[in-house]
């Protein structure tokens, strides 16, 4: 009796031994798992905090490139005509400047009013060829009196600075050339008659 009663004793505290283990190692198991899911929804909240930040801040760049692009756009088209104006006003400095007194001074006047306008629009090289040209218009009608005698190279001098001005605009502005050649631009062969078809 004794032995099947120490026996007994011995299977249930093996049984309660490993019931005990089991309980730990599944509470030890649930353990982890909470921790994991735990650390899993923290992670989650950081990574779509970091979603919304880049969302958030996506837009708002968006936003200030298309203003910027759309300032820059409006802003072209008005530096275009400024500077197609520029070159008109250089022509008329050139057929003026040995005018008569009267026609001089009207042009230097148009030219002072538009300059005041228009200045900040050109580009630097021509706003600075503008800004000698339109000087030196002012200046030739004085150094072409004769009581003034200015050496004859001064006058040339003073007269290609106006001259100079139409080239600078016109290679601030180069646009590129309106007829396209297809294979240039795809860089294939395109056949003769598609290629007329794109040039005509």
């Amino acid at each position: 009796m004794d032995l099947a009663y120490a026996a007994a004793i011995a299977v249930i505290s093996f049984l309660c031994g490993l019931g005990l283990s089991m309980l730990r190692t599944y509470t030890g198991e649930k353990a982890k798992n909470l921790a994991t899911k735990e650390d899993l929804e923290e992670l989650t909240e950081i990574v779509e905090n970091i979603k919304d930040g880049n969302a958030r801040g996506l837009t708002k760049l968006t936003e200030e490139l298309r203003a910027h692009y759309s300032m820059r756009s409006a802003a072209l088209e008005k530096r275009l005509e400024v500077h197609q104006d520029a070159y008109r006003l250089s022509m008329r400095m050139l057929q003026t400047v040995f005018a008569a007194e009267a026609d001089h001074l009207d042009v230097g006047n148009e030219i002072r009013d538009w300059w005041m306008r228009n200045s900040l629009y050109l580009d630097k090289d021509p706003r600075a060829a503008f800004d000698k040209a339109w000087m030196a218009f002012v200046r030739h009608p004085t150094i072409m009196r004769a009581e003034v005698r200015v050496p004859a190279e001064d006058v040339i001098k003073n007269f290609d600075e106006i001259r100079a001005l139409p080239r600078v605009l016109e290679d601030a502005m180069a646009l590129p050339a309106i007829k396209l050649d297809l294979s240039d631009q795809i860089g294939a062969n395109v056949p003769e008659e598609l290629a007329d078809k794109a040039n005509h």
